[in-house]
């Protein structure tokens, strides 16, 4: 529980000293502003300020959960659920006249960094890392509406590896992957971080420029993706 007009803290549990790591003794009297990002702070202050103009309604919504980022007292960061409620508890603390604030946080770091890790696995190529099909048509149909709104061109590369199959016969799966890996660092390397490299599966390669200027860029960009490929 914070005071709504100071957002500082005045009813602590165990269970909030088990997620945020302070003792009731460090955090009773501790600004709420300590367990938020330093980059988030502006955005606290800038809400309660609202909050002590327009009153409950506006700035505390029980109904909504919200998914925030916040700091460990160890300096880890965490994700938490967080619901908040307006209440005058004047018959637990006996502070009548002022209004407080009660959030129910949970503690929900593993399941978010599960499912982004979900996310990356279903959009990036587990070998390489780099985009993967799903991905790469995605952006492509993005640029294509982009293009047919503001009539700029796009360029598309297709590649694949001469005799990449006498690589895997020969030397074995292992080492064919590795090829696969250090040809997807070489090409990446001479892309610009706005072109998109995506692997389409086996030992092809897609390349996506997406504000190509005029019809000469795609040659020369395969040229010089070549050069790079060639030691």
């Amino acid at each position: 529980v914070a005071d709504a007009g100071t957002g500082r803290i005045v009813l602590w549990n165990p269970a909030a000293s088990e997620v945020f790591g302070h003792p009731p003794s460090d955090a009773l009297g501790m600004s709420v502003e300590a367990l938020i990002p330093s980059h988030l702070r502006a955005q606290h202050r800038e809400g309660l300020a609202r909050y002590r103009m327009s009153g409950h309604g506006r700035y505390v919504d029980s109904r909504k959960l919200l998914d925030l980022p916040a700091v460990r007292k160890d300096g880890v960061r965490i994700r938490i659920e967080m619901s908040l409620s307006p209440i005058e508890p004047t018959d637990v603390l006996g502070l009548a006249g002022q209004r407080f604030v009660l959030a129910v946080v949970r503690d929900v770091t593993e399941r978010r960094e599960l499912e982004d890790q979900l996310a990356h696995q279903a959009f990036h190529d587990s070998l390489t890392g780099l985009p993967n099909r799903a991905l790469f048509v995605e952006r492509l149909e993005h640029s294509l509406r982009r293009k047919a709104r503001s009539g700029r061109h796009a360029a598309v590369l297709f590649m694949d590896l001469d005799n990449f199959k006498d690589v895997n016969d020969s030397l074995g799966h292992d080492a064919g992957d590795r090829l696969l890996v250090a040809v997807a660092r070489r090409l990446r390397g001479c892309l610009r971080n706005e072109d998109t490299l995506a692997r389409f599966g086996g030992d092809e390669f897609v390349v996506l420029v997406d504000d190509a200027t005029t019809g000469g860029v795609a040659p020369q960009l395969a040229e010089r993706l070549l050069e790079c490929l060639a030691p």
